[in-house]
């Protein structure tokens, strides 16, 4: 009996296997990145709804640009992950 060992998931070498693909975040940018730009994106949400649902019609102002604040950072953080990725060419093999 052959065991075939295969490791899905997020481990601490960053590499997951997703239908048969392997993608690896390889430098601490990528990771920074992406760590602060879905928190900086959940936070933009989270205030975005403070400032919404806010009682008083005067106020919660302070909620909009910290919704406003969170968002750009979360899109700023977007642009360094995607755009360190621009012409990396992966080896395809020819039997994928």
């Amino acid at each position: 009996m052959r065991h075939h060992k295969r490791e899905i998931g997020f481990f601490l070498t960053f590499i997951f296997q997703l239908a048969g693909r392997r993608f690896k975040m390889k430098s601490l940018k990528d990771i920074l990145a992406v760590v602060v730009g879905i928190l900086a994106a959940a936070g933009a949400i989270f205030y975005f709804y403070k400032f919404v649902t806010f009682s008083d019609l005067q106020g919660g102002h302070n909620y909009g640009w910290m919704a406003l604040g969170l968002a750009a950072v979360a899109f700023v953080c977007g642009l360094i992950y995607f755009l360190g990725h621009v012409n990396k060419e992966e080896e395809i093999h020819i039997t994928q």
